[in-house]
């Protein structure tokens, strides 16, 4: 075999090595992107489960909004009815002190 063929020869067996290396390290290459479609797939399905799951927290807290205003609402009139006690209380006290003062007076006639 002459030295032009040894080295065909051995430039021959160097591409056919360099193939099987490409050909591995797109193998390789291929169950990483198959690994990866999948996960991200699998992400993608979490997403839109935690979107479902956010939509039923936005409608609770929406249902909480609204029970807390109702909430306020009674409290207020509440304060407005306290208020409306108050003076109603202090109207009392003063026809005691009225009808107090008309029993002492009917308690000294009725002693002299």
């Amino acid at each position: 075999m002459s030295t032009y063929e040894q080295r065909l020869d051995a430039v021959e067996k160097d591409i056919a090595v360099m193939k099987r290396g490409i050909i591995d390290k797109f193998g390789e290459t291929n169950s990483a992107l198959t690994i990866m479609q999948g996960v991200v797939g699998a992400q993608g399905q979490d997403i839109k489960k935690i979107f479902v799951q956010l939509k039923k927290v936005n409608v609770h807290l929406e249902s909480l909004d609204l029970g807390l205003e109702d909430v306020r609402q009674v409290v207020e009139r509440q304060g407005e009815d306290i208020k409306a006690l108050r003076g109603d209380v202090g109207v009392l006290k003063e026809d005691v002190s009225v009808l107090k003062e008309e029993l002492g007076t009917v308690k000294t006639s009725v002693e002299a």
